[in-house]
């Protein structure tokens, strides 16, 4: 009862928002927010593509708190698509952001929440709607991060035909609250192949790995956490039971979370049934699962990993797969502009994205403080096991 007046009282808050309003309900910490971006290579990769033929690109963002005082003149979220590239990778990058534009139509667009039918948007095109959310106003502001900082990094991997600034908003959280977030394209463009269909690498974790040692060289703190969703949580459980990979693991919903049959799990996520189930991995820092499943108890599947420092926290009331990134909540912010049939679920989701951002929070102060998870203040929205 109390975590659907919660929701009831946020529905009320939201009914009276504008446009462009995440920053009403999700409130940013003390710092302003910097932003830039680099590219990095990963030799142990290649890629020939689009005329480019070399070591694995990896067109890096990177959100962190800003301790300059400089003129806050904050991106659109279509900047954040905008950097330069050398002419070798021109061709490259213009391809990935289309297909990028692509995924986020297909993915945060285009469907409804829950049945799938498709968005009428009263005339205006998918790709009109998608122009207008670029527009968005953010919080970060685009500056280099010319010294070595002592801020705790987290490392955001996004999901199979995901988007490396999908969850821009989680970045601009964490980072205005002492944390540098980074995030990057784990897919790249192949000629006539559907994005992110074909992952182009012969090691699944070489991409994050060769990040984490890009992230390790902008701060002194041994602090590193990893934040996957979806693919890449999957990613996550493939390599992070070695030590020094990362201080701690949030899993955004696998999609195992809700399987029981060993054999389709078997079949259809060979490598993470393979680490957990046959090579039986233990990890050596804390993890936090989290996923959709409604239910006061664990997931099945993972229940192998142990009870020590891993915890299974499922939502007390609906949230979609897709939930779990800002990108997808972005078009609920324009419901005037473009009417929606589920809007009012759709600012549920809002809601409760809210509240998984606090929770993902409350699990990384515990891992730095050393101290058992405590986060009571969310016992109305998540089950906690």
């Amino acid at each position: 009862m109390r975590a659907l007046l919660s929701i009831i009282l946020g529905l009320t808050c939201l009914n009276a928002l504008g446009q462009n309003s995440f920053y009403e309900l999700i409130e940013l910490g003390t710092f302003k927010v910097g932003y830039f971006d680099s590219i990095i290579f990963n030799e142990d990769e290649n890629y020939q593509q689009y005329g480019y033929a070399g070591a694995a690109p990896l067109f890096v963002q990177i959100w962190y708190p800003l301790q300059e005082s400089i003129p806050l003149e904050y991106l659109s979220y279509g900047d954040f698509r905008k950097r330069e590239v050398p002419e070798e990778l021109k061709e490259v990058y213009d391809n990935l952001t289309r297909e990028i534009d692509n995924s986020f139509i297909s993915y945060n667009i285009s469907e409804q929440f829950e049945t799938y039918e498709p968005l009428n948007y009263n005339g205006y095109t998918y790709e009109q709607v998608l122009d207008t959310l670029k527009k968005t106003g953010t919080k970060s502001i685009r500056h280099p991060l010319t010294t070595t900082t002592e801020f705790p990094v987290m490392l955001y991997h996004h999901g199979g035909q995901g988007l490396p600034d999908e969850n821009y908003i989680m970045a601009e959280y964490f980072a205005s609250r002492g944390y540098i977030f980074i995030s990057a394209n784990y897919h790249l463009p192949f000629e006539g192949m559907v994005y992110g269909a074909s992952f182009g690498v012969s090691d699944i974790t070489s991409f994050p790995k060769k990040v984490t040692a890009f992230a390790k060289g902008l701060t002194t703190n041994n602090n590193l956490f990893f934040i996957g969703h979806s693919w890449g949580a999957q990613v996550g459980f493939t390599y992070l039971f070695d030590k020094n990979w990362a201080s701690g693991f949030v899993s955004l919903e696998t999609t195992i979370e809700f399987k029981t049959d060993s054999i389709e799990i078997k079949q259809k996520w060979p490598e993470v049934y393979k680490v957990i189930n046959t090579d039986k991995r233990k990890y050596p820092i804390p993890v936090m699962l989290i996923a959709n499943t409604a239910q006061n108890e664990k997931f099945s599947f993972f229940e192998p990993l142990g009870t020590k420092d891993v915890y299974h926290v499922a939502t007390k009331n609906p949230f979609g797969h897709e939930s779990y990134t800002s990108a997808y909540l972005m078009r609920i912010l324009y419901n005037t502009t473009f009417p929606q049939p589920d809007s009012s679920i759709m600012k549920s989701q809002l809601i409760l994205y809210n509240e998984h951002l606090k929770l993902i929070e409350c699990f990384f102060n515990s891992v730095k403080e050393k101290k058992p998870l405590k986060c009571k203040n969310l016992i109305n929205h998540f089950y906690f096991n």
